[in-house]
């Protein structure tokens, strides 16, 4: 609400620039950190003051999605550059990060808010930057030339996302390790939501079943939707989706009014939205969606 608030545009701006600044400092201690110029210095690898490395992913999920923005928003030349070189610098840093489900949320949200910019603007030439870099650094991925020390790219994680697809389509013996484990997680829940489907269980009351599912070490179950209908039932899970549905279509109705900070934003939201089918709320990274999300519900010229 505090974000949805804010009417003028240099002050909407201010929040995405920064974002932008303190994204591009996280960053570089992400590279010290995986590089082992620093060791010890933070909890896990690859993940600097998170508490794991899929969490740094889902900041730097968005934080590709502020630089497009600010780039998409800036008439300036050498801004544009300037910010063109900070989304190559957070997507490379977030291949290196290597957090899948963060990467394929990049993809949908850049597409999506270039689309949506060149609707708005009729100005198709300024979308070509952001989905060429996008193209390369995957590209780049794909043959190791950025290296990580999980030891993974965007090919060998396409490949695994294909054969889970076919694993879970055919019921393999393999079924389980699906989504890097996260299927047992999804199974479980499942199971638990006809026990109270209308309420749920309550936010962050999962322990004791998922210690009966023999999954002592989560308590959530690494999809966001499935969380909320098993933490808030059925009817909370619809409701949410509903507001979002909602905001979408109310916003595309006036497509051609949005101003440029709207669009930024909603890229940013739609770049999480997509993350999260495999990803966890968190205290320190949801609020940043629902801060995007108040600033793309409003801002129309």
């Amino acid at each position: 609400m505090c974000a949805h608030i804010i009417k003028d545009e240099r002050r909407r701006k201010k929040i995405f620039g920064s974002y932008a600044i303190v994204s591009v400092i996280m960053g570089i201690c992400l590279l010290l950190q995986d590089y082992g110029v620093i060791d010890g210095v933070f909890r896990s690898q690859r993940a600097t003051v998170f508490n794991q490395f899929n969490h740094m992913g889902y900041y730097l999920n968005m934080s590709v999605l502020v630089m497009t923005g600010l780039y998409l928003m800036q008439e300036n030349i050498k801004l544009k550059i300037l910010y063109t070189a900070g989304m190559t610098f957070q997507l490379f840093c977030l291949l290196v990060n290597n957090t899948f489900g963060g990467y394929l949320g990049t993809v949908a949200g850049v597409v999506c808010v270039c689309i949506i910019y060149a609707i708005s603007t009729h100005r198709n030439k300024c979308i070509i930057i952001p989905l060429a870099v996008l193209i390369v650094l995957s590209i780049m991925s794909m043959a190791d030339m950025i290296p990580s020390s999980a030891g993974e790219n965007v090919g060998r994680d396409l490949n695994k996302l294909a054969h889970d697809i076919r694993s879970i389509v055919t019921e393999a013996d393999d079924m389980e390790s699906a989504g890097t484990g996260r299927m047992v997680l999804w199974k479980a829940c499942f199971k638990m939501i006809p026990e109270s489907p209308v309420v749920g269980y309550g936010p962050e009351q999962l322990n004791d079943k998922y210690s009966g599912a023999m999954l002592p070490w989560t308590d959530r179950p690494a999809n966001e939707y499935i969380q909320h209908m098993v933490f808030l039932g059925i009817p909370g899970l619809l409701l949410y989706l509903a507001s979002l549905i909602t905001m979408l279509v109310c916003q595309l109705k006036r497509i051609r009014k949005l101003t440029p900070t709207t669009i930024a934003a909603a890229g940013c939201v739609i770049a999480y939205a997509v993350c999260a089918f495999t990803g966890n709320t968190m205290f320190y990274t949801t609020p940043y969606m629902f801060m995007f999300l108040g600033l793309a519900g409003k801002g129309w010229k």
